[in-house]
């Protein structure tokens, strides 16, 4: 794959400014974009360190950036989560022993 469509995909996640999730389109969004760049890596486990090692090789400050994006990214979800779960009145433990 091409190394230049592969750091447009990491720049655009790069520059999301997401500052809170409060829909499953925005978590949808994500999901596809992470979903693509990891398709770029080989996926499945497979990961293609190379192409991001060359990408953060042109841009070295890259990498330390989509590390702290991904953990904005946890932080927000997880925050969206914990109200959903509030709104709902039910936890997810709560759900899954009710399905069971």
């Amino acid at each position: 794959m091409a190394a230049g469509g592969f750091e447009h995909l990491l720049n655009v996640f790069k520059d999301l400014n997401i500052t809170k999730v409060e829909s499953m389109l925005t978590l949808k969004c994500i999901k596809a974009l992470i979903s693509t760049i990891y398709a770029f890596m080989g996926g499945n486990g497979e990961n293609n360190s190379a192409l991001l090692q060359a990408v953060a090789a042109k841009n070295k400050q890259l990498l330390p950036l989509l590390v702290q994006k991904n953990i904005n990214f946890i932080d927000l979800i997880c925050s969206f989560s914990i109200e959903e779960e509030k709104e709902r009145g039910e936890s997810y433990d709560e759900i899954q022993k009710r399905l069971e």
